[in-house]
């Protein structure tokens, strides 16, 4: 499974945004959630649209971007794999080939193991996109957690991931790491990109 994750902006109107996304998903290691809470899914259908005729290779594209809520878009545009919403069961994404979900505790993370291909667990660190949402975590409570444990399902770090803590939290026992803030509300996409596009070979 790639070790990186990226997380779209929740927000409308990133300048461009498709063009971005492109070049992110193309990484090598590297999967794209387009996530946009607050769209519908013509808005998301039509974001996928436009990432596409962006790219000169769609189908290196599309085995790296995961679609979040909209299972149809997933599959009509022959996208890697969809992430479930809180209130989705996985029934939903019939014929879908990776499915994912998030969840906020250990408890939850025993209650879906086995039942999705990855969980993102949050916050690890305080996050960088939400003020005061901070972790819930400690790295030794974690270290025990996969130390003991042996999960069917991937376990994704989420919650105030950037390139300085990634290795270090990989070596917590993490199978892959998620970033959101620290790509999109940076001013400098192309020194990020640089950051992120040797890690996965590291």
């Amino acid at each position: 499974m790639e070790r990186v994750f990226i997380l779209t902006s929740p927000d409308a109107g990133v300048p461009d945004e498709a063009h971005k996304i492109s070049r992110l998903a193309a990484l090598d290691g590297v999967n794209v959630v387009v996530r946009k809470p607050g769209w519908d899914e013509q808005q998301v259908d039509d974001l996928m649209a436009t990432i596409l005729a962006n790219d000169d290779g769609p189908a290196l594209i599309r085995n790296s971007i995961i679609v979040h809520r909209y299972p149809g878009v997933c599959k009509r545009y022959r996208c890697k794999g969809v992430h479930l919403t809180s209130n989705q069961s996985v029934q939903e994404a019939q014929g879908v080939e990776i499915v994912g979900r998030s969840t906020h505790s250990v408890e939850e993370i025993f209650e879906f193991d086995g039942k999705v291909a990855y969980m993102f667990l949050s916050p690890i660190y305080n996050s960088i996109s939400k003020q005061g949402y901070c972790s819930n975590f400690t790295p030794e409570q974690l270290e025990r957690l996969f130390a003991k444990h042996k999960f069917q399902s991937k376990i994704v770090a989420l919650g105030g991931v950037k390139p300085d803590n990634m290795s270090s939290t990989l070596e917590m026992g993490f199978d892959a790491v998620a970033i959101l803030g620290f790509v999109w509300e940076c001013s400098d996409f192309e020194c990020i990109f640089d950051s992120l596009k040797d890690f996965p070979s590291r």
